[in-house]
């Protein structure tokens, strides 16, 4: 007997319960009237639990869909979901509340999948593009940059790798590779001015430069740099982040109240030469000031 089979029965079953005290010539009104109410809570039970059903399959058709020919990080825990949502589905006994949970458990696996996908995605696409910068490189810090590589290679094996772990992946790739490519830089630097003036709060400053000696063609990036220690450089925290007011107002945030910070403004040649400002000792202020 299948769901559908099933169901029919257990209406029918309760109508003909019902029915037995309906034609009863000596069934009271009060047994006639808990009959008829008998009846309309199986046909409520039968339509909730039929169209439980129907989003139970939907929801799983959904998810077997966007899996489709995939293969490689998190198809295995979707798989999962998919085959245990499908036993839920084939129970001809399961209620109105295990079908709707299930429905929600796959949607939520379906949501997870999607999100493991497009970090999968972004991180295979960093790690081609780190590897293509390594082939048949030389020069200082290959042999770290190699090493991010290997240790990436074994997170793209890893077929339970979480969002976490693929975004920490890329971040470490991209990060490599700047390291690698600034200690190889070449050519000219920009000429960099740091505005003395630094507009401070607690959490964040906002500073101005200027930049000069290479067209703005020529530019790869620009913004400014932090440290607790003197002399801070792109390596340490930096942001390219501005807002447009009468020229660029370049956003530091994310600082600590109450701390010394060393700024200073930068930017990179397309060749990865990097020009430096002069540092400025700035103090933040406590929680609710700026300055």
């Amino acid at each position: 007997m299948n769901k559908e089979e099933y169901l029919i029965y257990c209406l029918l079953y309760a109508i003909d319960a019902a029915n037995v005290v309906l034609n009863d010539s000596t069934a009271t009104p009060d047994e006639q009237v808990a009959a008829t109410a008998a009846i309309n809570e199986a046909v409520d039970v039968f339509n909730t639990l039929q169209n439980a059903y129907k989003t139970l399959r939907k929801a799983i058709d959904k998810a077997v869909s966007t899996l489709a020919d995939d293969t490689g990080i998190g198809v295995a825990t979707l798989q999962a979901a998919i085959a245990k949502a499908e036993a839920v589905y084939a129970n001809v006994e399961a209620t109105s509340e295990e079908l709707l949970a299930e429905t929600t458990a796959i949607n939520d696996a379906v949501a997870v999948y999607k999100k493991v996908l497009s970090a999968k995605n972004t991180f295979l696409k960093t790690l081609d593009e780190v590897m293509a910068l390594a082939e048949g490189a030389t020069g200082t810090g290959l042999s770290d940059l190699q090493i991010t590589i290997a240790e990436a290679q074994q997170t793209a094996n890893n077929m339970d790798a979480t969002v976490d772990e693929l975004a920490a992946a890329t971040a470490a790739l991209k990060e490599a590779a700047f390291v690698y490519q600034l200690a190889n830089g070449s050519g000219e630097a920009p000429e960099v001015e740091t505005h003395t003036y630094i507009a401070r709060g607690s959490t964040m400053a906002l500073g101005r430069s200027n930049v000069s000696g290479l067209s703005a063609s020529e530019i790869l990036e620009q913004g400014f740099c932090w440290s607790t220690s003197a002399d801070p450089t792109v390596l340490d925290n930096r942001s390219s982040k501005y807002q447009t007011q009468n020229g660029r107002i370049y956003v530091m945030e994310n600082l600590e109240p109450s701390t010394i910070y060393y700024v200073r403004a930068y930017a990179i040649s397309k060749t990865y030469a990097v020009g430096y400002g002069k540092a400025i000792k700035i103090i933040t202020l406590p929680v609710g000031k700026v300055i």
